[in-house]
């Protein structure tokens, strides 16, 4: 409760000599909002009063609440006019309505400056959530972007591994004591030339050309592989780099025999199961 609640509480029950009344009064009327607290406080109290049973009140207790009111004084010596006495269940009723007065007044007051309060604090957090909020979004574009960025490095990872893996096994291939190596050349004066390698080990097998010519659209190169059963093996199908270069690794079926032939075709892409377009390179 504020000092101005607990004046205008002590106006409204009396509680002070007249002198010190009207000095309360002048010092809460002094400002806008004092002035309209204890008029709402003086309208409060006067519609409960209105409310309750009409009882006879003392000379004093009429000039308090005529003084109160605002209304014309009353000469003390002026009976009260008859009414019935009231039981004490009105008296317990009277003073219930009295406290829900003093209440009622001190919560206007309260509520009055509450509900400032909580404007104020109201705008501060919507312009902090604002805040935050934009914040936020700015954190969310971070994270996507971070999450492209490791999606795109963890892709470049795997791939360099696997290249890492096949650059081992084509090393260990290449030592092997038991590698098989075939020498192919262009034909009619093409300078192209490449060497196949493989091995019974794992049937990897490992091809670098190099001077190839370039392809039509929709073409490809092709690696054939015979074993020796007859049977006729697609290796493999590449592409030349801008130099004419080109590497191809893969490994053979399991079942198949021994290599007896090594060529190279141009095919039409993709390539089919069987050879069908014209021989680029072949074995010396």
């Amino acid at each position: 409760m504020s000092e101005m609640d607990d004046d205008i509480l002590e106006i409204l029950t009396g509680a002070l000599d007249p002198e010190a009344q009207r000095q309360r009064e002048q010092s809460v009327e002094s400002t806008a909002e004092g002035s309209a607290a204890l008029d709402a406080a003086r309208e409060t109290v006067a519609q409960i009063l209105s409310s309750l049973p009409p009882e006879a009140p003392s000379a004093s207790v009429r000039q308090r609440l005529m003084r109160e009111l605002g209304g014309p004084s009353i000469d003390p010596a002026t009976p009260a006019p008859a009414v019935r006495s009231r039981s004490p269940l009105g008296w317990i009723a009277a003073a219930a309505l009295a406290a829900s007065a003093a209440t009622a007044v001190l919560m206007w007051s309260f509520e009055s400056r509450e509900t400032e309060w909580q404007a104020q604090a109201l705008a501060e957090a919507r312009a902090q959530g604002a805040e935050l909020a934009l914040e936020r979004d700015e954190l969310r574009e971070l994270v996507a972007e971070s999450d492209a960025e490791l999606v795109e490095f963890d892709e470049r990872l795997n791939a360099l591994e696997v290249a890492l893996l096949d650059a081992e096994k084509q090393i260990a291939m290449l030592r092997s004591p038991d590698v098989e190596i075939a020498k192919l050349r262009g034909r009619a004066g093409d300078p192209a030339h490449a060497r196949v390698f493989w091995e019974w080990d794992q049937y990897y097998c490992y091809l670098h050309a190099r001077e190839l010519g370039s392809l039509a659209e929709g073409q490809t190169y092709a690696l054939w592989v015979q074993g020796g059963d007859a049977e006729i093996v697609l290796a493999g199908a590449f592409a030349p780099a801008a130099g004419g270069e080109a590497t191809l690794w893969t490994q053979l079926p399991r079942d198949m025999g021994r290599v007896v032939k090594v060529w190279i075709t141009i095919e039409s892409a993709p390539a089919g199961p069987a050879p069908t377009g014209a021989v680029a390179l072949e074995a010396l």
